[in-house]
């Protein structure tokens, strides 16, 4: 009596009698290694091109920009550095928000004193936050912002400076669907020369 046997390869029930069983084993597994083989060669195919890596570039952004995105509803990040002889880069993740700013000191004692350093602080809204900053903010739009600290503390502090407010919605959804577009669109065809 026949005993069904089922391949790995395409599950489908085959029934074998006496000494083909292992011929027909084996050949299944050669099937396996070469559609294995294949398969590699469907990936390498598949990210051919440009379009294909910058896809998976701009889809790896996309999901930093959301992990920071879901990490700002519970945590208040800071990031600050020189980014010239007397400017420094300021980069503020809260309340859903990024929040970035360019200082251009005037008081070169104070521009010998700014260094490398990241802050992290337990949550807060988004107002609390510029309050912190002492930042006047006008609003252009749903979460979009421009700000900057009052003329008084300019002087005192001997610096001037300009921040950005930027939703991460606004970074996390085109980045995604700028990602989907080139992953999913069908590479052109290859002219062969003749």
């Amino acid at each position: 009596m026949a005993q069904p046997i089922m391949t790995a390869r395409c599950g489908r029930l085959l029934t074998f009698r006496g000494p083909h069983l292992l011929a027909t084993v084996r050949d299944a597994k050669l099937q396996t290694k070469r559609h294995v083989l294949s398969a590699s060669q469907i990936m390498r195919e598949f990210f051919r091109g440009w379009k294909r890596k910058l896809g998976v570039v701009t889809l790896v952004m996309a999901c930093m920009l959301a992990i920071l995105w879901v990490r700002s509803l519970c945590v208040w990040d800071g990031l600050q550095f020189c980014s010239g002889k007397d400017s420094m880069e300021n980069f503020v993740s809260v309340d859903q928000s990024l929040i970035w700013g360019r200082l251009h000191i005037e008081n070169h004692e104070l521009a010998s004193m700014t260094m490398f350093h990241v802050m992290k602080s337990d949550y807060m809204p988004l107002d609390a936050c510029l309050k912190r900053m002492a930042l006047n903010c006008t609003w252009y739009g749903p979460g979009f912002g421009v700000g900057a600290p009052p003329l008084e503390l300019r002087l005192d502090w001997g610096f001037r400076s300009t921040y950005w407010i930027i939703p991460y919605w606004s970074l996390v959804i085109p980045l995604t669907l700028l990602s989907a577009c080139l992953l999913f669109s069908k590479p052109r065809a290859t002219v062969q020369p003749d």
